[in-house]
């Protein structure tokens, strides 16, 4: 199966998480665009970068959870930016996620669960 390179805008607080999404991430042959780990920072940046996806921790540093954070890129994006939830457990954080077009998936982060999400939420 082939693999599309995505440019990925990773919003995660956890240090220890960070590395290993993007190990996992580069090691697909994605490119992180940038770190972030406050929800604001994460809406400006998605907005700067256009990333082709945001993988985005459920709880964010900031005054919004990482589900308002993605309301909000779905709401005010001209051409919506997929999302993918990582939650830190099953169950997400916020009814809202329910309704918006992402994926969420629970810690700990193996490779090939990261890779069948990214590629579930892209329609590949």
């Amino acid at each position: 199966m082939e693999t599309t390179s995505l440019r990925i805008l990773l919003a995660e607080d956890d240090a220890t998480i960070v590395h290993e999404l993007e190990t996992c991430l580069r090691d697909a042959g994605h490119e992180v665009l940038a770190v972030e780990a406050r929800s604001e920072v994460t809406l400006t940046a998605s907005r700067l970068l256009q990333p082709d996806v945001v993988l985005l921790n459920a709880r964010l540093r900031g005054a919004l959870d990482g589900p308002a954070v993605a309301s909000l890129l779905q709401a005010h994006t001209p051409n919506p930016i997929p999302v993918v939830l990582v939650a830190a457990t099953a169950q997400p954080t916020s009814s809202k996620v329910a309704v918006l077009p992402m994926a969420a998936f629970a810690g700990p982060l193996l490779a090939q669960q990261l890779h069948r999400v990214l590629s579930s939420v892209l329609g590949q």
